[in-house]
Order: C-alpha cells, then sequence, then structure tokens
C-alpha cells in the first residue's frame, strides 16, 4: 500500500491510513459487508444455513423467521407479523434501510 498521490507526506513516506469500514469500490467492500451483516445477524439471534451462506433463519415460541442476502437486497419470510416488523425496525436501527413492500 501506498500513500495517495495528493497526500503524501514527507516526514513519514511509509504511513497509510487505516479505514475504520469498508467503501464501496474496493474490492473487499462486499466480503466486508456481508461479514457486518452476518455478524449482526448472528448477535440477534440468527442462525445461518450450512448450505447457502446468504440465507438466515431465527426460529422461537412464536414463530420462524427466514432472511435471504442477495448483494444488498433482502428477502425476509416469517410466519408472524411481529417478528418481521420487530426484525425490519433492528435492521433499520443498524443500517440504512429502504423498505419496498411489507
Amino acid at each position: 500500500m501506498e500513500q495517495t498521490p495528493r497526500y503524501i507526506n514527507a516526514s513519514h513516506p511509509h504511513n497509510v491510513c487505516h479505514l475504520k469500514k469498508a467503501i464501496y469500490g474496493l474490492k473487499q467492500a462486499p466480503r466486508e459487508w456481508f461479514h457486518q451483516f452476518s455478524t449482526f445477524l448472528l448477535t440477534i439471534g440468527f442462525n445461518c444455513n450450512q448450505l447457502d451462506s446468504s440465507l438466515f433463519f431465527h426460529s422461537s415460541a412464536i414463530g420462524i423467521l427466514y432472511l435471504l442476502l442477495y448483494i444488498d437486497d433482502i428477502v425476509i419470510i416469517g410466519n408472524h407479523k411481529t417478528l418481521i416488523d420487530n426484525l425490519i425496525d433492528k435492521l433499520q436501527q443498524k443500517f440504512s434501510t429502504k423498505t419496498l413492500a411489507t
């Protein structure tokens, strides 16, 4: 890694910036996005499907939820409206989201 041409620091020529979050356009951005999103889902009680890493599920006494992630689109399916609404609220608190249909 090298300093960008406009921000070269002559007194510290080998120092570079450490990014604290992924930026769109970088090769590692999709992987970092998936890591942050899946880690969040696991912390709120979801499990990852062993055959498909983009499918998550949550089972409780009230009902079951399935969440399918495709790039930056999410499909949520469940058998209890309150569970779905609670999940959408949690996602909106953590991430910038837009709900297209309910």
